[in-house]
C-alpha cells in the first residue's frame, strides 16, 4: 500500500508538472507535434522570393513578429532573422526581395482608423537593423481597395543599385536605392492605363504590363491576345512574366519584344495549384510557388521541388525539444516527490501542501479550459457570427444587384466593411468556368485583372468551389497567413461568387474576448483560492491547536486542554484529547506517586552517583567508583525512650533523621543506610563541603536539643566522623529486593573515631585528609589511634559545640597542643600538669579530660604504647 501512495503521488506530481509544461510551452509543444505529424509546422508565410543567386526566403507574421527564414534551391535552411515588432510592425506583404545581405520588404500597414500605407523598408544586419525607404498612403474603404490603391513592382538590382517601381491608378514612378543610401532616389512617371504589373530594367527603363498589354517607358510596345501578363522578373536581355489566364510562364527579348516563348508550365501531374499564397520568378525561369502559407514548391521546368522543410524545425529537433521538456518535467517531478515522500528531510505545514496543491490544481484547470476550451469556443463563435453576417449582408446585395453585375464585388465588400472594421479585409469575386472545368475570374473588388486563372486569386479554393457547385452555396475556414480567410460561395447559372474576409482582424477581437473572459476567470479563481486559503488556514490553525496540545501531552505536560466548538470532527478529536489528557494526567500523578514512593527508597543523588536516571536501569550489575569524603552520623536518644511504646520511638528518630538528614542532602550529600543509630552519607565535591554539612548539623542539633529542653524532654547524642578514601557503590541483593550500598575503608576509620567521639566527648573528629579542608573552622590536633596496622592521625572540628565550650577550646587551643605534644615526647608529668590545668579553664573540654587520665596511666605504665583507644 505505500508503494502504491508513493506511486500515486509521483504521478500526482508529474501529472500537474505536465499540464503546466503543456501549457507555459503549448505553442512550441504544438508546433514540434505538428512537424513531427505531418512534416508542417504551425508557422505561416505570407510570401516567398527568389534571390538573384538562386537563394530562397520565406516571410511570415508568427508569434506576435515577423521571421524571415533563408535557404538554397535543395530546402536547406540557412538562416532565421526574426524582427522586432517595434521596428517593423505587422501588415501586408506587397513586395519581398532578398538580396546578398539586405531584404527589401514592400509592406502594407493598417490602422484602427481604416487608413492604410503602403511602405518601403530595407532589413540588414539579421534583422536587427530596419530603415523606412519610402510611405505611401493608401485610399479605399476596404484592404483589397486600399492595397490596389498603390501597389510596388518586383525589386530589381542592377550594379548594386535596387530599383522599382510604384503604381498608382494609371500612373507608374520609378524609385532607385543604392545599399547604403537611407533614402530613395525618384524617377520618371510614366502614364500607362491600367497597369498591373512594372519592371525597371537595368538600363533604367520601364516595363509595365495591363491585362494583355505591353508598354516600355509609357509606350505601347504590343498586345498579346488570351494573356494576362504578371510578376515581372529580368534575365539577361530579357524577361520573365507568368501568364495568370493559362498559368504559364513565358521569357521575352528586349531586342525582339514581338517574340515570345512558353518556358514552364507548372501544372504537372500529382501537383495541386490550390490556394496559391505567392509566386516568385527567378532569373532562369524558376517558379517559386508558396500554397497555403505552408507549403513552399520550387518549379525549374523539369521536376517540383518541395521545399517546405527549411520552413520548419527539422523532426530530429523537434523530437529532442519534446524529448527535453519531458525529461525536465521528470526530473522536477522526482526531486519534488524524492524531498517530500523519501527524503523527508522538512515537514510541509498542511496550509503550504494544501494551498500549493490546490492553487496548482485551478491553476491548470482553469488555463487548460480557457486553452482548450475558451479560446476555440471564442474562435468558433467569431467564424459562426461572421458566417451569418455574410450570408445575410449577401442574400440582401444580390436580392438589389445583378448576378453578374462588374459592380457586385464593390457593392457587397463595402456592405460588409460597414459591418466593423473587422470585416475591412474583404475580397468579393465572381468566377466563371471555362473549358476543361477551370474556374476564370470574371470580376472583383481586388483589381485582379478579368480572366486570371482563379487559383491565383485571394479566397478561392477548388473543394469549396465544387461543394457550392453542388449544394447552391457552401462556407468554410481556409487555412492561411493571418489565421486564413472565412470564405462563402454561392453558385448560380454556371458563376461562382466568392466572399472571403481575413481572419486576422476577427482573430484579434476572439482573442480580446477571450482575454475578458480569461480576466473574469482568473479573478473567480483567484477569489476561489482565496476563500480556500482561508478556510484550509482556520482548518490549519485548529489542527496546529491539537497539534500543540498532543506534544505538551507528548511532553507530559497536562495541564492544558484544547476546546474547539466546530461541530464536526475537528471538536470530535479536541474531545478526544482533552478526555485523553484527562487519562494521562490520573496516570501521570499516580506515576508520580510511584515513583516518589520508589524515590524514598533509592533517591536521585544514589541513581546520579551510578550514573544513571531511571530506576529501572539499576540492576546488580550497575557499579561506579572513585575517591569522595565519607560522613558517618551516629547518634543516640536517652535511654528511657528505648523502653517506651515503638511509636513515640519511632517519632523521635525520624525527628532527628529528617532534620539532620535533609541538610546532608541539601549541601550536596548522598545518604545511605539508615538506622535506629545514625546513617552515612558520601560527598563527591570533596571534604569542604562535608566538613561545613557536619557543623550544619551539630548546629541543628543544638537547637533540636534546645526545643527539647523547652519542652521537658532528654537531650539526644550525636557524633560525626569525617574521612577522605576511594569508595565503591553498587547494588546488592537478590531476585526479589535489591539496595544500594556503599563500601569503602573510610567507613572501617569513621567507626572508629565514632568510638573516640564517645572517649573524648568530641562531637565532630575526622582524619588528616579532611582536616586540610577545615581551617576556617576550629580544628585541633587529638593524637594518632592505636591498634590498626596503621596510626591515624585524628582531629577535632569543635564548630558545632555550644558556643562557651567553642570559646574556650579556641583559647586553649594552643596550650592544648603542647599538651598532646609533651604526652607523645613522654613528658608524661609535664603533660599531666598542662590538662589539668585546662580542666580547670574548662571543664566541658572531654579532650583534656581523656589525655589527663591518659598521662596518669602512663606514669605508672612509661611502656605502654601512647595512643587514642575508644571504649
Amino acid at each position: 500500500m505505500a508503494k502504491v501512495r508513493k506511486a500515486g503521488a509521483f504521478l500526482l506530481i508529474a501529472a500537474l508538472l505536465s499540464g503546466f509544461a503543456a501549457l507555459l510551452f503549448w505553442p512550441l509543444i504544438g508546433d514540434c507535434v505538428s512537424i513531427l505529424r505531418s512534416g508542417r509546422g504551425q508557422a505561416r508565410y505570407e510570401a516567398a522570393a527568389l534571390s538573384a543567386d538562386g537563394g530562397v526566403c520565406a516571410m511570415g507574421w508568427n508569434n506576435g513578429a515577423w521571421s524571415a527564414v533563408f535557404g538554397d534551391g535543395n530546402g536547406t535552411r540557412s538562416d532565421l532573422w526574426r524582427l522586432d515588432p517595434n521596428l517593423l510592425p505587422d501588415g501586408r506583404i506587397a513586395a519581398l526581395y532578398p538580396d546578398t545581405r539586405d531584404l527589401y520588404l514592400g509592406l502594407y500597414e493598417f490602422d484602427s482608423n481604416g487608413g492604410a500605407d503602403l511602405r518601403i523598408f530595407r532589413v540588414s544586419d539579421e534583422g536587427k537593423t530596419v530603415v523606412q525607404l519610402l510611405e505611401k498612403p493608401c485610399a479605399g474603404d476596404t484592404v483589397p481597395e486600399q492595397m490596389e490603391s498603390v501597389r510596388v513592382s518586383a525589386f530589381t538590382k542592377s550594379d548594386g543599385v535596387i530599383s522599382f517601381a510604384l503604381m498608382k491608378g494609371d500612373t507608374a514612378e520609378v524609385y532607385t536605392c543604392s545599399g547604403t543610401q537611407k533614402g530613395l532616389t525618384g524617377g520618371k512617371t510614366y502614364s500607362i492605363p491600367g497597369v498591373q504589373t512594372a519592371l525597371v530594367t537595368a538600363d533604367g527603363s520601364l516595363i509595365a504590363g495591363s491585362g494583355e498589354k505591353l508598354y516600355r517607358d509609357g509606350e505601347l510596345l504590343q498586345t498579346r491576345e488570351n494573356q494576362i501578363m504578371t510578376d515581372f522578373t529580368q534575365a539577361g536581355t530579357g524577361f520573365y512574366y507568368i501568364d495568370r489566364a493559362g498559368l504559364e510562364v513565358f521569357y521575352t527579348d528586349f531586342t525582339n519584344p514581338e517574340n515570345f516563348q512558353s518556358v514552364l508550365k507548372p501544372e504537372k501531374d500529382g501537383c495541386d495549384f490550390n490556394g496559391v499564397t505567392t509566386v516568385s520568378l527567378g532569373r532562369d525561369s524558376e517558379l517559386l510557388l508558396l500554397l497555403q502559407g505552408e507549403t513552399l514548391l520550387l518549379d525549374n521546368g523539369s521536376s517540383m521541388r518541395d521545399l517546405s522543410a527549411m520552413l520548419y524545425r527539422s523532426p530530429l529537433r523537434c523530437g529532442l525539444i519534446l524529448g527535453g521538456i519531458a525529461l525536465a518535467v521528470l526530473l522536477v517531478s522526482f526531486g519534488i516527490w524524492y524531498s517530500v515522500s523519501e527524503l523527508r528531510s522538512f515537514q510541509l505545514p498542511l496550509l503550504l501542501r494544501w494551498g500549493v496543491l490546490l492553487a496548482a490544481a485551478c491553476g491548470l484547470v482553469t488555463g487548460g479550459m480557457l486553452r482548450c476550451a475558451v479560446l476555440p469556443g471564442q474562435e468558433a463563435l467569431t467564424v459562426s457570427q461572421a458566417e451569418e453576417l455574410m450570408e445575410s449582408v449577401t442574400s440582401l446585395a444580390l436580392d438589389h444587384s445583378r448576378w453578374n453585375s462588374d459592380t457586385l464585388p464593390g457593392i457587397l465588400a463595402r456592405s460588409l466593411s460597414a459591418a466593423g472594421a473587422d470585416y475591412r479585409d474583404t475580397a468579393v469575386s465572381i468566377y466563371r468556368q471555362g473549358s476543361e472545368k477551370v474556374w476564370i475570374l470574371q470580376s472583383s473588388n481586388a483589381g485582379e485583372p478579368p480572366g486570371a486563372r482563379a487559383e491565383l486569386t485571394e479566397g478561392f479554393d477548388r473543394e469549396l468551389a465544387l461543394s457550392a457547385q453542388r449544394d447552391g452555396s457552401a462556407f468554410e475556414a481556409l487555412p492561411g497567413t493571418g489565421g486564413g480567410r472565412l470564405c462563402r460561395c454561392v453558385y448560380r447559372s454556371g458563376s461562382l461568387l466568392v466572399v472571403s474576409i481575413g481572419r486576422s482582424a476577427l482573430d484579434a477581437e476572439a482573442h480580446f474576448a477571450y482575454y475578458r473572459s480569461a480576466q473574469s476567470a482568473w479573478r473567480l479563481t483567484v477569489l476561489l483560492l482565496a476563500l480556500s486559503f482561508i478556510m484550509l488556514a482556520w482548518i490549519s490553525s485548529c489542527l496546529r491547536r491539537l497539534t500543540d496540545g498532543m506534544q505538551r501531552l507528548a511532553a507530559g505536560k497536562t495541564d492544558r486542554r484544547v476546546h474547539l466548538k466546530t461541530g464536526d470532527e475537528l471538536e470530535g478529536m479536541s474531545n478526544a484529547l482533552s478526555s485523553l489528557a484527562d487519562t494521562v494526567e490520573k496516570i501521570d500523578g499516580r506515576q508520580l506517586e510511584l515513583s516518589l514512593s520508589y524515590q524514598r527508597f533509592v533517591p536521585k543523588r544514589i541513581l546520579s552517583l551510578l550514573g544513571k536516571e531511571s530506576l529501572t536501569q539499576v540492576d546488580k550489575q550497575t557499579f561506579a567508583s572513585g575517591r569522595m569524603t565519607t560522613m558517618m552520623i551516629w547518634f543516640s536518644l536517652p535511654p528511657q525512650l528505648y523502653e517506651q511504646s515503638g511509636r513515640e520511638l519511632f517519632d523521635n528518630l525520624n525527628e532527628v533523621i529528617e532534620r539532620t538528614a535533609s541538610i546532608v542532602s541539601g549541601k550536596g550529600g548522598t545518604v545511605f543506610n539508615f538506622t535506629y543509630s545514625g546513617y552515612d552519607a558520601v560527598f563527591e565535591e570533596g571534604s569542604a563541603p562535608a566538613v561545613s554539612t557536619a557543623v550544619a548539623v551539630q548546629q541543628e542539633l543544638l537547637a533540636i536539643n534546645r526545643e527539647r529542653e523547652a519542652a521537658g524532654r532528654p537531650a539526644i547524642v550525636l557524633r560525626i566522623a569525617l574521612d577522605e578514601g576511594n569508595i565503591m557503590i553498587g547494588i546488592v541483593g537478590d531476585d526479589v529486593q535489591m539496595e544500594p550500598v556503599a563500601i569503602s575503608p573510610s567507613f572501617s576509620v569513621e567507626w572508629k573515631l565514632i568510638s573516640l567521639c564517645n572517649s573524648l566527648e568530641a562531637n565532630i573528629l575526622c582524619t588528616e585528609a579532611v582536616a586540610k579542608s577545615a581551617q576556617e573552622y576550629g580544628v585541633r590536633y587529638m593524637g594518632k589511634s592505636v591498634g590498626e596496622k596503621e596510626s591515624v592521625r585524628i582531629y577535632e572540628i569543635f564548630d558545632g559545640d555550644p558556643f562557651e565550650i567553642r570559646r574556650l577550646k579556641e583559647f586553649t587551643g594552643k596550650k592544648f597542643s603542647e599538651g598532646v605534644y609533651a604526652l607523645y615526647s613522654r613528658d608524661f608529668a609535664g603533660a599531666k600538669k598542662i590538662f589539668l590545668d585546662l580542666m580547670h579553664q574548662n571543664t566541658g573540654d572531654g579532650g583534656a579530660k581523656y589525655y589527663l587520665y591518659l598521662a596518669d596511666e602512663l606514669e605508672k605504665r612509661p611502656d605502654r604504647e601512647i595512643g587514642l583507644t575508644g571504649r
